[in-house]
């Protein structure tokens, strides 16, 4: 079985620039939503999009190593996923998982206002 996954810099940075939480945008003049969590200390990622009114998704894990950063697509090819990350533009942000851009002591976890 091929490695499917990849060091390219240009996708991580991508996925570096990508929100934690849940964003809208355009790809290819499609709308996806777009989640991301951030872990061990922002040593990985998961992106999950998917195409809003359509059947299209991406997904991926996203590692930082000592070797350099891996991507691991999920039931995709990794050109696929690369595309998206370079072309996707977010339109609109929905909210964070960030707890630091959480209101401190909320137990309802809403946004801060900006």
């Amino acid at each position: 079985m091929p490695d499917e996954s990849a060091t390219d810099t240009s996708a991580s940075e991508y996925i570096a620039q990508l929100p934690d939480g849940i964003s809208i945008g355009t790809f290819q003049e499609k709308t996806y939503q777009v989640s991301k969590e951030t872990f061990t200390g922002g040593k990985s990622h998961k992106v999950f999009a998917r195409e809003l009114g359509g059947s299209d998704f991406i997904s991926l894990n996203h590692y930082r190593l000592e070797s350099g950063d891996r991507i691991y697509p999920c039931e995709m090819p990794l050109e696929k996923v690369t595309r998206f990350l370079q072309g996707f533009r977010i339109t609109q942000r929905l909210f964070s998982t960030r707890h630091d851009q959480l209101e401190p002591n909320s137990t309802n976890l809403r946004r801060r206002k900006s």
